[in-house]
């Protein structure tokens, strides 16, 4: 099936898909929801598989080249060039791709040197003892099938900004053969945990421990190609691995590994695949803006549609009742109610002196989560003071809700983990998490003022204008 390529990509995860009216090419960027098709304008909403969605990279080497690019590499290497009985065998090899959110606490002593206003008293060295914690976004790929020597363990990047497309059976090229998955997504975490507590052991703290750990890893599978070009004659074996995107040579085996096949694990094959609907009001059957957005009100019946599945509904969507100025931008957050039993400690860490009883987190997207911390903590602890009502009106001040209330609630929680360790607090993954009582999404607006967005409710929050786009 024929797929648009164009030239120029921005970096990112991207895919191509067809659109169900038309058969028209559809190109979605990361961070997808809603796509209108460029010919016959039709809105569509791409919906998620509750498993791991697999993803296919088409190769860009045939044979002819491969063979091309073995010869010149062996020709460097100033060793004979292949003959007529290279034996040449095309697969996908499946790869776990892993995003996340990665918390790192270092614990580190600094000297201070301190003089004293007397010249001729003499300096004093004093050691300070300071704990460093920040998050950050996290990426991975992870060999996902049976072990072959030269084939990578991960394929790096590449996968943020290589074109992929959905894996299904007609997207598969008739030539390769496709490698069964044989590591289980739970398995592939435990090794990748295990690996960032080795980077934190290698970090000496000066006191105390270093901690490093992943949160709300989401699981994709993406399947790359690969060529093995083999040959057995007088000059002895050889295999060669060619990296079927870029055409490059991979690894050169002058040895012959056979492995025992009775040994072969059970493919685990329970990944997903995406599909796609209209992007219209169920209520009324009116298209609705093609914003991406999780959360959208129809502009005809008003109704409200969330297309975030197995979620907490949310009945209204609030805003200020001090809305700003029609230049102001509404920012959408999302609340999340304490339950009883656990707001008397998480309220000392976000409610502050106002006894806040709610966790409230960016409902839109940041790049920078340690920037979105420190907002979500400001507008946590300024919730009470937030007058609001339930919104019938979505004009274009309104911020697309970029961020599901499942995501959010994945923040809040990173967030109260890291305040309680900040504050030198008992801290477990399970301590950390709660459920709420009550989740509610509401617009605050904010102006621009020099570099910053401020509130215009109480006029003391403010963030950088460069963490939106």
């Amino acid at each position: 099936m024929a797929t648009t390529i164009q030239k120029n990509r921005k970096s990112g995860f991207y895919i191509g898909v067809t659109c169900p009216g038309c058969g028209g090419d559809l190109e979605l960027e990361d961070n997808f929801f809603v796509i209108r098709c460029k010919h016959c304008r039709t809105g569509h909403r791409i919906v998620m598989p509750d498993v791991p969605p697999a993803y296919l990279i088409q190769p860009k080497t045939d044979v002819r080249a491969a063979r091309f690019s073995v010869d010149r590499y062996l020709k460097r290497q100033s060793l004979p060039l292949t003959d007529s009985n290279l034996q040449i065998k095309q697969v996908y090899y499946p790869y776990w791709k892993i995003d996340a959110v990665l918390f790192r606490q270092r614990n580190k002593r600094h000297e201070r040197v301190v003089v004293e206003a007397d010249q001729y008293q003499d300096a004093v060295t004093m050691n300070v003892d300071r704990t460093e914690v920040n998050l950050t976004p996290y990426t991975a790929t992870v060999a996902a099938g049976i072990h072959f020597d030269g084939v990578p363990d991960s394929i790096g990047m590449r996968a943020e900004y290589i074109r992929m497309i959905p894996y299904s059976e007609e997207h598969l090229d008739d030539d390769y053969d496709v490698i069964a998955v044989i590591k289980e997504w739970e398995d592939v975490t435990k090794v990748l945990t295990g690996n960032l507590d080795t980077i934190g052991e290698i970090d000496i703290a000066s006191f105390g421990t270093n901690r490093t750990e992943l949160f709300h890893p989401v699981a994709s599978l993406v399947f790359f190609p690969f060529l093995f070009l083999e040959s057995y004659g007088h000059h002895g074996y050889s295999r060669f691995i060619v990296d079927a995107v870029s055409g490059r040579v991979l690894e050169h085996e002058t040895e012959m590994h056979v492995s025992d096949s009775s040994a072969e694990p059970i493919p685990y094959t329970n990944f997903g695949s995406l599909t796609v609907e209209p992007h219209r009001c169920k209520t009324c059957g009116e298209d609705l803006p093609t914003e991406q957005s999780f959360i959208y009100i129809c502009r005809n019946c008003l109704a409200l549609t969330s297309i975030e599945r197995g979620a907490q509904p949310i009945q209204n969507v609030n805003v200020t009742v001090k809305d700003g100025t029609s230049e102001d931008m509404l920012f959408p957050f999302w609340a999340f109610k304490l339950p009883s039993h656990d707001a008397e400690r998480l309220r000392a860490l976000f409610g502050g002196t106002l006894a806040s009883d709610y966790i409230v987190v960016p409902a839109f997207r940041m790049p920078n989560y340690d920037a979105m911390y420190r907002l979500g903590k400001r507008m946590s602890s300024a919730m009470p003071r937030f007058d609001l009502n339930v919104s019938e009106d979505w004009d274009r001040r309104f911020v697309s809700v970029s961020v599901s209330s499942t995501e959010g609630l994945a923040y809040a929680t990173i967030c109260i983990f890291r305040e309680e360790t900040a504050k030198g607090m008992p801290t477990n993954r399970e301590r950390s998490d709660f459920t709420p009582s009550e989740v509610s999404l509401f617009f605050a607006p904010f102006h621009p003022e020099n570099y910053f967005y401020v509130d215009s409710v109480i006029n003391s929050i403010t963030f950088e204008k460069t963490l939106v786009s």
